[in-house]
């Protein structure tokens, strides 16, 4: 294995009204990055995303680190977006802005990626720190994204990841503004195939500001998005589970119905249609998923 020092990556941090601890962050981030890689190797971009407080001031104070300002708060996703079109080179290392992440373990992202992976995200573990209130709605979406996914994800929104930048701007078009951009990107690289890893991390407790996360609105956004992003990669994933489910429904009242009654009922009628229909749109569906792959986003790798 060649040197992992060798690749070239551009870390984006995304930051909103984080003026009590961006700088102490950043300046952590300068110097291990400093100790441990050459200064050509990579490059420290931070967005401030419409920030009401001294965010850009204080970041823009570390030196080496650039700083790109949004003129509104328009969400983590456009903030990662836009730094990642600002990037100079081919791999991106995301990472949040409030001290939850640290990269002493960066070497083994980036180990990964020489391995030939093309996504490597930050499996949180169990004794990271995280809200306890939040702990059943990340397992119902990872258990759900599981299900409908042909390949096993042990993190599906984890912040910390490293990717190709080609890779992320291949799905562009499709990434939501906000919070629900990284199961987005997990979802979409699963759904075309490329490899993907995932690291061993452990969370910290973030600093200065309590978190802005909505657990009803983002969570809602966060599972829209789970089943939209199968519905276009892998259509029959959402579409034969939901088919299926009508047609059994449809026969069991059927045959109920035509036992005690000596008919059939609406209500089975109503089901197995339904049933036969989800069934041809799933059809339809995968087809169009299989002429995206062949006539639609090139694939630069």
């Amino acid at each position: 294995m060649s040197d992992k020092k060798n690749i070239k990556f551009s870390i984006i941090v995304p930051a909103f009204n984080e003026g009590n601890s961006v700088k102490n962050i950043l300046e952590d981030l300068a110097s291990y990055l400093e100790s441990n890689f050459s200064r050509d190797r990579y490059e420290i971009l931070v967005v401030d995303d419409g920030s009401t407080d001294s965010t850009f001031e204080r970041a823009g104070s570390v030196e080496g680190v650039k700083v790109y300002r949004q003129p509104m708060n328009l969400g983590y996703g456009a903030a990662i977006k836009r730094g990642v079109r600002e990037a100079a080179f081919d791999w991106i290392f995301l990472m949040d802005s409030d001290g939850q992440h640290k990269v002493e373990n960066l070497d083994e992202f980036i180990g990964k990626a020489e391995e030939g992976y093309l996504l490597v995200i930050g499996a949180r573990k169990k004794n990271s720190h995280s809200l306890w209130w939040r702990q059943p709605g990340k397992r119902l979406i990872n258990t759900i994204a599981n299900l409908l996914s042909d390949v096993p994800i042990l993190d599906i929104n984890s912040g910390m990841r490293l990717l190709r930048k080609d890779v992320f701007l291949r799905y562009e078009a499709i990434y939501p503004n906000g919070f629900s951009i990284t199961t987005t990107m997990t979802l979409a690289v699963a759904g075309d195939g490329f490899p993907m890893a995932f690291v061993p991390i452990t969370t910290y407790p973030r600093e200065g500001r309590s978190s802005n996360v909505s657990f009803i609105k983002d969570g809602i956004n966060t599972l829209v998005n789970v089943v939209r992003a199968i519905s276009l990669f892998n259509p029959l994933r959402v579409f034969i589970p939901s088919s299926l489910v009508c047609l059994a429904l449809g026969l069991y009242y059927g045959i109920t119905n035509i036992l005690n009654l000596g008919r059939l009922s609406r209500t089975s009628i109503v089901c197995l249609m339904i049933g036969a229909m989800l069934f041809l749109f799933g059809i339809l569906a995968d087809q169009l998923a299989l002429l995206r792959r062949q006539h639609g986003i090139s694939d630069k790798n």
